[in-house]
């Protein structure tokens, strides 16, 4: 299932205003008991590749890239110690608990 969060500030958005998103929208159905590490990125416009959100420098980089169409697919991933290091593969790939799209403008 995908989530939208409409009416976003970019200049006023910070990384943990993103955490409490994905909580609130995303990781809701997960179960309490479950225990597991997230990672969070988006695409790159123009390419394959997706860049890692982990600052709040990320995310204003995030707004940046994204800035001449409102619109952004943020990916939440389940991550594993090993596979730490394989983050910045397809999006479409591998973990994905599920994501959300972020508009503005």
């Amino acid at each position: 299932m995908k989530f939208e969060l409409r009416n976003i500030d970019p200049d006023r958005y910070a990384y943990i205003d993103l955490l409490s998103d994905v909580c609130e929208n995303v990781l809701i159905c997960i179960s309490s008991g479950q225990n597991f590490m997230i990672a969070l990125c988006c695409d790159i416009p123009g390419t394959v590749e997706t860049m890692n959100i982990e600052t709040d420098s990320d995310v204003l980089e995030m707004f940046g890239l994204h800035r001449r169409n409102g619109r952004i697919n943020v990916y939440v991933r389940q991550v594993h110690d090993d596979v730490q290091e394989n983050l910045n593969e397809n999006a479409g790939n591998g973990n994905n608990i599920d994501g959300m799209e972020i508009l503005w403008g």
